[in-house]
């Protein structure tokens, strides 16, 4: 009888699988992949930057449009972009120079009517461009419409449907009786339900001006009215000026008076006819120096 001298295992010592080489493939099978992709992004990258991306239609503001290659799109605005930087370095230096031009005329302005009149003289003031003129007015000037009235009086009756008074005035949509617009009045309502009914401003300068001019008009939506009206200028209670009656057929009309000594200014309108109308007037740029 032979003997059996094969090994015969117990029940502690069970065979093991082959987990290395079940690993080992499994690393494979990773890096191939990882290889894989890496190739694949590789190859695109590649063929991507073969073939030009397609252009692409830009509309500027202006409504032109201009077909352009992205990298072109990219170096446009690039520039554009430095232009910008420019342009708003150059305009907050202009704005600094303008402030410290109107701090310096207001200065002298506030100085001006603290002691007095003082000669007309140009304000200037010299910049890297040459000489700027502040608004070309001489420092004396003072536009009757952006000082602080003294006293307002209304001669007759006013209703819904016939005021008057003084208005507000635009320096855009207020026009002459030809159309032409002006920055500066002082804007009348009137009406001819009672005649002789009137407004009266009057201001307080204080002997500081020897001039006051300007000129009166009917206003452009008053064309159409048959209203007729008279100015008048009054130097401390007295008249020393005093219109023809005019109209919407009357051109606007200058005048230049002499205010010399006067501390009251008063600018009068009032109507000359009785008829039923409604419409407005103005003195356009009233001028004191």
């Amino acid at each position: 009888m032979s003997r059996d001298t094969s090994r015969r295992y117990t029940s502690s010592e069970t065979p093991k699988p082959q987990n290395n080489n079940r690993r080992k493939k499994a690393f494979e099978l990773i890096i191939v992949g990882a290889l894989g992709t890496l190739l694949g992004s590789l190859m695109f990258y590649l063929i991507s930057s073969l073939i030009p991306a397609p252009p692409v239609e830009v509309i500027f503001p202006d409504g032109i449009s201009v077909t352009m290659q992205s990298e072109d799109i990219s170096e446009y605005i690039s520039i554009q972009a430095g232009r910008i930087y420019e342009l708003q370095n150059a305009l907050d230096e202009k704005t600094t120079q303008y402030n410290s031009l109107r701090t310096d005329y207001n200065s002298l302005v506030g100085t001006q009517n603290q002691q007095g009149r003082v000669d007309n003289s140009t304000y200037t003031e010299s910049d890297t461009q040459g000489s700027a003129i502040a608004d070309n007015i001489p420092l004396a000037t003072v536009f009757l419409n952006n000082l602080d009235y003294f006293n307002i009086e209304h001669v007759g009756r006013s209703n819904q449907w016939y005021r008057y008074g003084v208005e507000a005035w635009s320096g855009i949509n207020d026009r002459d009786n030809l159309g032409n617009t002006h920055a500066n009045a002082v804007k009348f309502r009137l009406h001819g339900m009672w005649e002789g009914s009137s407004i009266l401003k009057e201001y307080f300068i204080d002997s500081n001006y020897s001039t006051f001019d300007g000129s009166y008009s009917m206003l452009f939506q008053s064309r159409d009215s048959s209203g007729r009206t008279v100015f008048i200028v009054l130097g401390d209670g007295e008249v020393i000026y005093r219109s023809d009656p005019f109209g919407s057929d009357t051109l606007p009309t200058e005048f230049s008076i002499d205010i010399t000594n006067v501390d009251r200014l008063g600018i009068q309108v009032h109507n000359a006819e009785l008829h039923r109308d409604n419409w407005w007037v103005a003195i356009l740029n009233p001028r004191l120096q």
